[in-house]
Order: structure tokens, then sequence, then C-alpha cells
């Protein structure tokens, strides 16, 4: 399995993570937008995002304070088994 160099959504320094499905307890809870894997009866891969006055993932469109916002964004049942880091975006030259 590769490994890539990720920078922190902060912009802080650059840390090494495995590209693929990792386990769940492994993912990043520090803000950062990964892909997580849903198992049965679910299986299910969503965008998703750490929210620690939840303690749980937010997934879909990510409220601003999801404290004061209505709206479901918490994965409710959904139980994660694995995740991976978002796949990089295509460039322009790629898209053409």
């Amino acid at each position: 399995m590769s490994r890539k160099l990720n920078k922190r959504p902060d912009g802080g320094a650059q840390h090494v993570i495995k590209e693929g499905w990792q386990p769940i307890e492994t993912a990043p809870k520090d803000g950062s937008e990964i892909l997580i894997y849903c198992g049965a009866p679910w299986a299910k891969i969503e965008k998703a995002k750490w929210y620690a006055p939840w303690a749980n993932w937010l997934t879909g469109n990510f409220p601003v304070d999801p404290a004061r916002e209505s709206g479901t964004y918490g994965i409710g049942s959904f139980v994660p088994t694995h995740w991976m880091p978002l796949p990089t975006p295509p460039t322009m030259e790629e898209s053409k």
C-alpha cells in the first residue's frame, strides 16, 4: 500500500497517511474531510468529518455550526467500519 503526504486543513505540518481503506479507529478526528464506509447491512460510502461536541461523524453538506442549525447531519445508526482520505480531484488538464 502506498503512502502520501497530506497537508492538514489548518496549514500545519504535513503528516504521512496510508492510501486505501483503513480501520475507522485510525481516522483523523481533527475536522479533516474523509470518506467513511458503513458496513453491512447498509454498505454505503459517505464523505464525513468528525464533530467532537457530538462525538460522531457529520455527513453531507456540513453546517457552519451544527449545534445551532436545524437539520440532520450525523450518521445516525450507521456504523462506520473503515475510512480513507478523499481522492485528489482531477486537474483542468485531466478534465479535457
